[in-house]
């Protein structure tokens, strides 16, 4: 079982709302070719940025990202913004990998504030 499953299995009150099974899709993506979108405008904006990037990047899967000008960013470019959108870009004492994981961490508590104040 994946990390991903273990996380969200059993657990309806998770942001994704629903189980996914990452394992069936990489077995499928094997016949055929998969992509996993969402409607945001913005893809720092969606839930699926945080998780399912993170699960997928576990797997050395490439991960780009369709914006809406039709422009396709890479998913570094994208870590690249949302470091600069929290004053995070420049190198300091942290490593990369650390600001970026307080970033997403900032961003779920933001996220689940919201949904507790509609």
């Amino acid at each position: 079982m994946s990390n991903f499953q273990i996380l969200t299995n059993g657990h309806s009150n998770h942001p994704i709302g629903h189980f996914i099974d990452l394992d069936g899709a990489f077995d499928k993506s094997r016949r055929y070719r998969i992509a996993m979108m969402c409607a945001e405008r913005d893809p720092l904006d969606c839930h699926r940025y945080f998780f399912l990037s993170h699960a997928l990047l576990e797997r050395s899967v490439s991960i780009s990202h369709v914006m809406t000008s039709g422009e396709i960013a890479t998913h570094r470019a994208m870590e690249d913004r949302l470091l600069e959108s929290e004053g995070l870009a420049r190198e300091d004492v942290f490593l990369r990998e650390q600001r970026l994981a307080d970033t997403h961490h900032v961003r779920s508590i933001h996220r689940s504030l919201a949904r507790g104040a509609e």
